[in-house]
């Protein structure tokens, strides 16, 4: 029992004096770190940070705690989502407005749609519809406007080729391209010679008309002038030659010919 006492004892002591030992070194330190706190150069700034709202003027602290005030009653409002879409009562800045860049194309006539392939010959033996596709896929790779395309094409009784372009396009569109369309056509059909426009006549029957005064040569400027001596007091007295006074005359001596352009 007296062993049991005696190392009980010793470990004691043992762990007084490594505490102690602890202590005197945590000592050492601190007064070291104090020591090289005090001998560091201190830095002298011009701005200073007042202690106490004592070194403050008074209107400049009125100021601050007026600041203070307003930042901490009204917060920042966050903006709507109606706000950043453009559909609030403010106008949103930095947004750009975008429209549909795809323009709307014009309809054209039938009449201003087809075009005529001239031929040599009255036979044929290509099939009509062999010869659109390979002129479609011409313009295709040339890279002309999607309604640019033939949408039918057929032999007419004189053996020349009719054709009509998409509604969106007329027979201008497709002359453009007439090296493309034309290799196209002549790859399947040689007597092809040429296209053009087509070209629509009317015929008018004029009654009354003394058709040996005024259809022989020279008979329309008779009938022209005529017409203006009894109907056009301005050409009468102005008679210069203009086009814009003769238009009723001319269209009149085209009627009479038999004949008039549409």
């Amino acid at each position: 029992m007296a062993k049991v006492q005696a190392e009980a004892d010793r470990r004691a002591d043992t762990m007084a004096k490594a505490q102690a030992e602890a202590d005197q070194r945590a000592d050492a330190m601190l007064q070291k770190l104090v020591q090289m706190l005090n001998s560091a150069p201190k830095k002298d700034n011009d701005r200073t940070i007042p202690s106490s709202r004592a070194d403050v003027a008074p209107g400049r602290a009125a100021q601050i705690s007026s600041r203070q005030g307003q930042q901490q009653s009204a917060p920042a409002a966050q903006p709507t989502w109606a706000e950043v879409t453009g559909m609030g009562t403010q106008a949103t800045t930095g947004w750009t407005a975008v429209t549909n860049g795809k323009k709307k194309l014009k309809k054209h006539l039938l009449d201003q749609r087809r075009v005529l392939f001239a031929r040599n010959s009255q036979s044929h033996a290509c099939d009509p519809r062999d010869i659109m596709f390979e002129v479609n896929k011409a313009l295709a790779h040339t890279r002309a406007h999607v309604a640019v395309r033939l949408t039918n094409l057929r032999y007419t009784e004189k053996g020349n080729l009719s054709g009509v372009v998409r509604e969106n396009a007329c027979a201008g569109d497709l002359l453009e391209f007439t090296p493309a369309v034309m290799s196209a056509v002549q790859k399947l059909d040689p007597a092809a010679i040429n296209i053009e426009k087509t070209e629509k006549w009317q015929k008018l029957r004029v009654h009354g008309v003394a058709l040996d005064r005024y259809m022989s040569e020279g008979g329309l400027d008779v009938a022209r002038e005529e017409i203006e001596m009894m109907t056009c007091e301005s050409c009468r007295t102005h008679h210069d030659g203009s086009r814009a006074k003769h238009w009723a005359s001319d269209l009149i001596a085209e009627l009479l010919s038999g004949r008039h352009w549409s």
